[in-house]
């Protein structure tokens, strides 16, 4: 499981946000508390002011009556020592007598107040008393407070929004990215942990989000399996549909031919040839069948070294029968071609497939080109085919004069019953084919296409650097030699009688069984002395791998060749044969018969 790490936090974003959203609150509630302090200030120093002038006046006229200056300057400095008075003087007629503090040129406020006293029934006037007011230190006091407010304010904010903070990772960051966790590692195929929270289940906004995914999560399992199986049956039936097309074609030549035959009045030449009409529509089919198991990698490989060129060469007559005297065929092979490592039955698939694709897609006249060449993959070249790995490989191009594809048409033609012709007109499985025989044999392909330009396959296969015997050598046939007993063991009686017809013809002595009981009993027979046990696999009651333990002690002289149209890699991934065992693989020729006989009874 991937860890999902979120570059911006819900929790840090929501702190920082609430943070300087406080501080600016903040600031302008210190603002305002200035502008209130100062307000409030200026407030109770007028009033203290009037309070002087009414406590202060008298004391402050006698003494200048008396003109006592110690009883005036000691009244002067009880005035100024009044909050927010930084000057005090007494004037006479405009002039300063007596004064107390600084004066200051700005930021005052100035109050005078008219000293007289009374004499002979009449108010005389002695002076007067002149005040300033520091309006400066006014606002240094509120501003001071404000101050100190506002650092009180912000440090509490920060400690509230921390803890917030701390509360919110807890309670909802920590479980949305658990979540996210388990979104990002959420394979849709296999949905089947349900999202579980490490929290109690309070009914919050949190787990209602959970149940809803996890309903959402059952709907979207549900909802996967009933498309996983739709688009299986669609594939079943477009499979279904271009083999069924593929095997009634090769049906209707072998039925056809086969009732010509029956109805006589053929001479020798035209029979000979409606037979190898047969046997090529036969073959055919089974080359169809070989594609079906080798797409489902049920086909068994043997992997040898291979000349591709040569093997394209002997290929050469029938690619030209292959795509029709309307489309030519360039061949371009490179001399001193490296050697690969493949199956030569999987890399006559793999071209046939190309080169037919290339043929369906040209129409009218064209022209197909099959070109081989070594080459060396750096970094920068593997970075434009998917898979490729830096090396030394053996580059194989088939490129054609046709139609060309479409980017969309492109990244879905190696998909297994993907076809662009018409239903019934393909199984959907050749480029399928091609694509898994090049991963079978750690190779690489890329395809470069545009509509009405062609289109080019490149098919990377790695240098083979190894020993190993030519695919070009042929095989030795040692045909078996005339004589000796064949027991036939099958349940098929078809297959029982062209097996026994093909083993008569080959100078053999057969015994046919229906099934392993009937074949038992013909083992413990007194007398009768078995060469060779040809058996099927799989029977109704009793399979091969357990038939031949109980007729072996009968016959200990015996060959056993078994036969199945399973691979051998099949039955003996089933435990019904070991491995090694002797095997001839549904349908054989009579050649392959032979020689398989030769090869087991030595």
């Amino acid at each position: 499981m991937s860890f999902f790490a979120p570059r911006n936090r819900i929790g840090a974003r929501l702190f920082r946000q609430a943070v300087l959203l406080a501080l600016a609150l903040s600031v302008v509630f210190s603002a305002v508390l200035t502008a209130i302090e100062y307000r409030r200030s200026a407030e109770s120093l007028r009033k203290s002011v009037e309070l002087l002038e009414k406590t202060q006046h008298a004391g402050i006229t006698a003494a200048l009556w008396s003109f006592d200056r110690q009883q005036i300057a000691a009244q002067m400095e009880g005035i100024r020592n009044y909050p927010f008075i930084s000057y005090v003087a007494i004037l006479d007629q405009g002039k300063v007598i007596m004064e107390s503090g600084a004066r200051r040129e700005r930021y005052v406020d100035v109050r005078t107040v008219t000293l007289s006293t009374e004499y002979n029934g009449r108010q005389v006037p002695v002076g007067s008393l002149y005040i300033e007011l520091d309006r400066l230190l006014i606002l240094r006091q509120a501003l001071a407070t404000a101050v100190v407010t506002l650092a009180v304010q912000t440090t509490t904010i920060i400690i509230v929004m921390l803890f917030a903070f701390m509360l919110f990772e807890r309670q909802v960051t920590r479980h949305l990215v658990a979540a996210a966790t388990y979104f990002t590692s959420l394979d849709i195929a296999r949905v089947k942990r349900p999202l579980h929270l490490e929290k109690p289940h309070y009914g919050d906004e949190i787990d209602a989000l959970v149940d809803a995914f996890n309903e959402m999560r059952e709907y979207l399992a549900v909802a996967y399996q009933q498309q996983g199986q739709a688009q299986k049956m669609e594939a079943v039936g477009r499979l279904a549909g271009g083999v069924a097309h593929d095997y009634n074609n090769k049906l209707t030549v072998i039925l056809g031919y086969a009732q010509l035959l029956r109805s006589g009045g053929l001479g020798q030449e035209d029979a000979a040839d409606q037979l190898e009409e047969i046997i090529k529509a036969a073959e055919h089919s089974r080359d169809i069948t070989r594609q079906l198991l080798t797409f489902s990698r049920n086909e068994a490989v043997a992997p040898t070294r291979v000349d591709l060129n040569l093997l394209i060469s002997r290929a050469e007559k029938s690619l030209f029968r292959l795509i029709g005297e309307d489309i030519s065929l360039r061949m371009a092979l490179s001399p001193d071609l490296w050697p690969v490592r493949i199956d030569p039955t999987q890399m006559d698939q793999l071209l046939m497939n190309l080169v037919l694709n290339a043929r369906d897609a040209i129409a009218g006249n064209g022209s197909v080109t099959v070109g081989t060449e070594n080459v060396v993959l750096d970094d920068a070249a593997c970075g434009e085919i998917q898979g490729a790995v830096p090396g030394e490989f053996v580059l194989l191009t088939v490129s054609d004069t046709g139609s060309g594809m479409d980017s969309e048409t492109m990244e879905h033609i190696f998909e297994p019953f993907f076809s662009t012709k018409e239903l019934g007109k393909g199984t959907g499985l050749g480029l399928a084919t091609v694509y898994g025989i090049v991963q079978q044999n750690d190779g690489a392909i890329t395809v470069k296409s545009e509509p009405g330009a062609g289109t080019v396959f490149s098919v990377c296969l790695p240098r083979f650097s190894g020993e190993g015997m030519e695919a070009d050598t042929p095989p030795v046939s040692r045909p078996a030699a005339p004589g000796g007993t064949v027991l036939l063991v099958d349940d098929d009686e078809a297959i029982r009688q062209i097996t026994a017809r093909m083993l008569r013809h080959s100078g053999f002595r057969v015994l046919v069984a229906e099934g392993a009981e009937e074949a038992i009993g013909i083992c413990q027979r007194s007398g009768t002395v078995i060469d060779l046990i040809l058996t099927d696999v799989i029977m109704p009651t009793m399979n091969a791998g357990e038939m031949i333990p109980i007729v072996m002690p009968h016959q200990p002289k015996a060959k056993v060749l078994y036969m199945s149209g399973y691979s051998a890699d099949i039955v003996e991934h089933r435990g019904v044969i070991g491995a090694g065992a002797s095997f001839i693989r549904k349908p054989f020729s009579l050649e392959t018969l032979r020689e398989k006989i030769g090869q087991v009874m030595g």
